[in-house]
């Protein structure tokens, strides 16, 4: 290899690395854009699942009060069906009071 053919291939090496360097260059800026984007949109989902974790408390809580609520108004539905039981067993209709009040007067009973 002749002097001008060690300085043509020094020259055509260099620009070769001055266009991998360019290229590395963008590539790395592409990157950090990529980077910095995905960044952004962890940041985005963590609040969005922040929000619904506090949608889910704030359910669970309603859905407590009114679990409560229920059991509350079944444990009085069950009393009040006990009273009416209780109730029942002593019940006259309206046409045995009227036999044993006519009974009681004396007059005759018409069924």
């Amino acid at each position: 290899m002749t002097n001008k053919d060690m300085k043509l291939h020094l020259k055509d090496l260099s620009t070769k690395m001055a266009k991998a360097v360019g290229d590395y260059a963008a590539t790395t800026n592409k990157l950090a854009t990529m980077q910095a984007e995905l960044w952004k949109e962890i940041g985005s989902k963590q609040e969005k699942i922040r929000s619904l974790e506090e949608t889910i408390v704030e359910k669970d809580e309603t859905i407590e009060y009114y679990s409560e609520q229920n059991s509350e108004l079944l444990g009085r539905t069950n009393e009040l069906e006990d009273e009416l039981k209780a109730c029942k067993g002593t019940e006259t209709s309206r046409a045995e009071y009227e036999k044993e009040f006519k009974a009681f007067i004396g007059q005759k009973v018409d069924n």
